[in-house]
């Protein structure tokens, strides 16, 4: 977006039309929804989602030319960012997260006119802009798949890693305590950081899932998830045998042996380091890391080359081979046997074909469903009736539609790449 020789008033009567609007939508906000007829209210959410793509487009750029004169000086503000948290009662990096999707536009024009004309959300339009050249082959797909999907598919187009430079600058942690006195957490690791942490994590949130169950508790994924962050801290808390910040005796007795520590010695990582640490320690979870031969002979990636951690993206050549001797790693390379094209006579799913489904199917394989949590497999043509366990005849589903497919005949039609979600009565074409 380049900046006129001028400052030019806007059309007239906008601003004004603009007013009138928000009054409009103020109107339909104080609605009583609860006497809303259900057609009415689907109507509303379809109609309030793409004006609200029209004004988080408008917003980012109104506030990317404030960023550009300066305005913000004469208002009172340090910089762009801040008049924006402010006018949008916001916080800052929220803000900045806006306005650095703002600028990412500006080199992605056909990505810019589609977030002007509303056909995509701030967050969209920051993916498909970060594909660069190559956006352009995202944007059909962007009204097509949900956000994870997207993002999964602009990192494949993404020609190379951002340096380690890069990653290491932009690694950081951020806690803070909210006003209603919840502390939150977020944190930007390097890749192999966040694979050795998701190692860990998913298989306790995954039994903290199964728990609750079993207790017929339910409750929302993301508490879930709070429910395992703590059962980590827990673990670190109870089993540390070395002192953090020093490296000298326990800070208090383990309550029990055997159980894993997590901090302690040296480097970065879960499970710390040091031969004290490693000695009295359980085996840390493991983290699959998918590359091709060449690259880990040659130690970079070629052209068309994997090297990525399932579940979590790209990785290093260097990163990797730089864990070759952590126990924590397991690297799956692809030389020799064909995992694609291997198949067993039996319903249970070999541990070289279940590798090669958990890297192809890492969300749920019903088009247009973003769940990533607790899929399970499946055998698109049943077993009973012929169907083999290849990988061609498998996916992972999520439990709602693996239980929409197994009990109510929603099928699941297309090779992996073209599946479609056909009801019940729908036709098989």
């Amino acid at each position: 977006m380049s900046s006129p020789a001028v400052d030019l008033p806007a059309p007239p009567g906008l601003l004004a039309r603009l007013s009138s609007l928000s009054e409009v939508v103020a109107e339909v906000a104080s609605l009583d929804f609860a006497t809303v007829s259900s057609r009415d209210a689907v109507a509303f959410v379809s109609s309030l989602a793409r004006l609200a793509r029209f004004v988080s487009a408008a917003q980012a750029l109104a506030a990317r030319r404030v960023e550009e004169t300066a305005a913000h000086v004469a208002e009172g503000f340090r910089d762009a960012p801040a008049l924006l948290a402010s006018a949008a009662g916001v916080d800052r990096p929220a803000a900045v997260a806006q306005l650095a999707a703002a600028r990412v536009l500006d080199s992605s024009p056909d990505t810019a006119s589609a977030f002007r004309s509303g056909q995509l959300s701030m967050a969209q339009a920051q993916v498909v802009a970060s594909a660069g050249p190559d956006s352009g082959a995202l944007l059909d797909r962007a009204s097509k798949v949900g956000l994870r999907s997207l993002q999964d598919a602009a990192r494949k187009l993404r020609p190379s890693l951002p340096s380690r430079e890069s990653q290491e600058s932009s690694r950081m942690c951020r806690v803070r305590t909210e006003h209603d006195g919840m502390v939150s957490i977020y944190a930007r690791l390097c890749p192999e950081e966040g694979a050795a942490f998701i190692s860990v994590f998913n298989p306790r949130r995954d039994r903290v899932f199964r728990a609750a169950r079993r207790s017929r508790l339910h409750r929302r994924p993301s508490q879930y998830d709070a429910d395992a962050l703590m059962a980590i801290v827990a673990d670190a808390d109870a089993y540390a045998e070395i002192d953090p910040l020093d490296g000298s005796a326990p800070l208090a007795s383990p309550k029990a042996s055997g159980r894993r520590r997590y901090g302690g010695g040296s480097g970065r990582g879960l499970g710390g380091g040091g031969a004290q640490g490693r000695a009295r320690s359980r085996p840390r979870a493991m983290v699959n890391v998918v590359i091709d031969h060449a690259a880990l002979v040659r130690g970079e990636r070629g052209a068309g080359e994997r090297c990525l951690v399932p579940g979590v993206g790209e990785i290093s050549v260097e990163a990797v081979r730089g864990l070759l001797g952590d126990a924590c790693l397991r690297l799956l390379v692809a030389k020799g046997s064909d995992v694609v094209a291997a198949t067993s006579v039996t319903r249970t799913v070999p541990a070289s074909v279940r590798a090669a489904l958990e890297l192809r199917d890492q969300v749920c394989a019903v088009p247009g469903c973003d769940e990533t949590r607790h899929l399970e497999n499946d055998h698109v043509r049943e077993f009973a009736l012929g169907g083999a366990t290849s990988l061609e005849n498998l996916a992972r589903l999520c439990r709602w539609h693996h239980q929409q497919k197994t009990f109510r005949g929603y099928r699941l039609l297309g090779p992996p790449g073209e599946r479609r979600w056909v009801a019940p009565d729908g036709p098989d074409g």
